[in-house]
């Protein structure tokens, strides 16, 4: 994430480039800028410009994720639907599946994350299907993911999730027991941020 002041040159340094033959890139930067800054309106514009010109799996990818982030949700799936052919469209269906999440569409985003998972085992799709089992009250199921996961990636946000699901499942001693040992790992912080839950 750029600092205030290497915003400022950086978008200096992208309307420079906006005269030249790779503006498309620059545009899409300044976009992401200032997508991060909030500003929403002046960020579509930067993404819609690309659009107008080429079909740009960035500028879609963006653009959906600002229209899923601030509002429109029939607009983002439209967009990420548009990725699915494309070389990242396991990033659009994993993006598309954790929208059908927020708005409870609990068997479209189960779709969207189990199709990425009949191509390859992608632990972020793993992630994501064991929370959503989680969130649907289906305990067995998400233990079951974050299992797997944790088995094949050794991957300790799996064991985070499982820390988080034991504590739902009020099996505190557990829980706790999972979060003082991630306690150890590099992912200290965010097992610190649960285990403050117990005291």
């Amino acid at each position: 994430e750029l600092k205030v002041g290497n915003k400022n040159l950086a978008k200096r340094y992208f309307n420079h480039l906006l005269n030249e033959s790779n503006s498309h890139f620059a545009l899409l930067e300044l976009g992401k800028i200032a997508f991060e800054e909030k500003k929403i309106f002046e960020a579509k514009k930067y993404f819609e410009k690309i659009l107008e010109t080429r079909k740009d799996t960035y500028a879609i990818m963006e653009l959906a994720r600002l229209e899923a982030q601030f509002g429109n949700p029939t607009r983002a799936k439209e967009l990420f639907t548009l990725l699915f052919d494309e070389q990242n469209s396991r990033l659009a269906r994993l993006e598309l599946g954790k929208l059908e999440a927020t708005y409870g569409n609990y068997q479209e985003a189960k779709k969207h994350f189990t199709h990425i998972l009949d191509k390859d085992e992608n632990h972020l799709a793993l992630l994501e299907l064991g929370r959503l089992e989680r969130e649907a009250g289906n305990y067995d199921e998400a233990e079951n993911y974050f299992k797997q996961l944790e088995t094949t990636q050794n991957n300790l946000y799996a064991k985070l999730e499982m820390g988080i699901l034991e504590y739902v499942r009020k099996n505190y001693d557990e829980a706790e027991r999972i979060f003082k040992e991630l306690l150890q790992t590099e992912n200290r912080i965010f097992a610190l941020r649960e285990l403050i839950l117990f005291y």
